[in-house]
């Protein structure tokens, strides 16, 4: 079985840093989440990727797994440990074990739910994954700042749609004033025990009450607002701060910002997409920024200072004697600030030379002159 490129499942350079690798997993993370899946095949699809992905960012993101995965490849990293994070199912059975033993017993493993969920993106029917089964879906938005705005940094607010607690009913689903009665399936509860034939043995599982959908009561009537589903469709507005070096495609995560779930409840998350737009000034490579500039010819022969125009407004840059053109000179310090850290990358100018035409003939014998004493 061939080795698993790890760089290639992120989709990075395999020279990428820290904040690359973050970003690339959360942008192919987001698109293949199981929550977003639409049928029972494609959320196993996606829940194979997603743990592919998990996998290789676990990896990379550690210096010292990703040092020995460059040298070894993914067993060297993998290897005795079943898998990034140290799991292996001897573990697991070791602590099914100290609790009596999982054969043949109605062991209740909702506890280790969530440990299980976050090896596998998934649950053992209760829990967390009860919970995710409703939640709403996540949101993407995007918002355009200027080059400069993403320098300073910004506040901003935007309107958007997205599926709210209904206004007639708070959520419930009921028509206001309608009897509510306690639901017969499940006692009230919401839920429902079953039993699951795993390799461990019979093992008890808590699921969502299909009658009543978690709710524990039945209504008389519906809401006639939201049909029974406790949510509707509703515009917000929501302010977002836009932090200070902050580079186009970045996204900035509003948590409970998505859409409503089931009954009005567990929200979505909502991702700010940043687009910057192109400033015809400058050009940005990370937190650098390259410029142009045209001197006179005299200013590169003889040198002096010129007023240089940055993200940040003038600085006076100094020209050497003797410059050539196509030269590149660094102000440093007067990139773009690093997000998340101290510091601002660096200003690149290229000079170039502009030089005069139709020149008269008095100016061209003179410049022959010039040229016939420097040799």
């Amino acid at each position: 079985m061939p080795d698993k490129d790890y760089y290639k499942i992120l989709d990075v350079d395999k020279k990428a840093n820290a904040q690359e690798l973050k970003k690339a997993f959360y942008k192919k993370a987001h698109t293949c989440h199981p929550d977003k899946a639409k049928n029972d095949t494609e959320r196993k699809d996606f829940e194979a990727k997603f743990k592919e992905l998990n996998e290789a960012y676990q990896v990379l993101s550690d210096e010292k797994k990703r040092a020995q995965y460059d040298q070894f490849g993914a067993a060297g990293v993998n290897n005795g440990a079943g898998g990034p994070g140290g799991f292996n199912w001897q573990d697991w059975s070791n602590m099914s074990g100290s609790a009596g033993g999982a054969q043949g017993q109605n062991f209740d493993f909702s506890d280790f739910s969530d440990i299980f969920e976050g090896f596998f993106g998934g649950g053992m029917g209760g829990g967390r994954s009860s919970r995710r089964s409703k939640q709403g879906a996540d949101l993407q938005v995007a918002v355009e700042v200027t080059l400069e705005e993403s320098f300073k940094g910004k506040k901003m607010e935007f309107d958007y749609e997205r599926w709210q607690v209904c206004s007639s009913c708070k959520g419930d689903g009921a028509e206001p004033g309608s009897k509510v009665k306690t639901c017969s399936h499940c006692n009230g509860t919401g839920k429902v025990i079953g039993v699951q034939n795993t390799i461990f043995g019979q093992i008890q599982t808590t699921q969502t009450c299909p009658q009543c959908s978690g709710k524990g009561k039945t209504f008389e009537k519906v809401c006639s607002t939201c049909n029974g589903s406790g949510r509707e469709r509703r515009k917000e507005k929501v302010e977002i701060k836009i932090p200070a070096g902050i580079s186009d495609g970045e996204m900035i995560k509003l948590a409970d910002k998505g859409d409503a779930g089931e009954g009005g409840h567990h929200f979505g998350d909502l991702y700010v997409i940043i687009r910057v737009k192109n400033d015809p000034r400058f050009e940005r490579d990370g937190d650098d920024i390259y410029s142009s500039l045209e001197i006179p010819l005299d200013l590169a022969i003889l040198g002096g200072k010129i007023p240089v125009v940055t993200i940040d407004g003038s600085v006076k840059l100094s020209v050497p004697a003797g410059t050539v053109s196509g030269e590149k000179f660094r102000l440093k310090g007067q990139g773009m600030p690093r997000l998340n850290h101290f510091g601002r990358g660096d200003h690149y100018v290229q000079l170039n030379i502009k030089i005069p035409k139709d020149l008269s003939s008095k100016q061209k014998k003179l410049l022959q002159e010039f040229m016939d004493s420097l040799s």
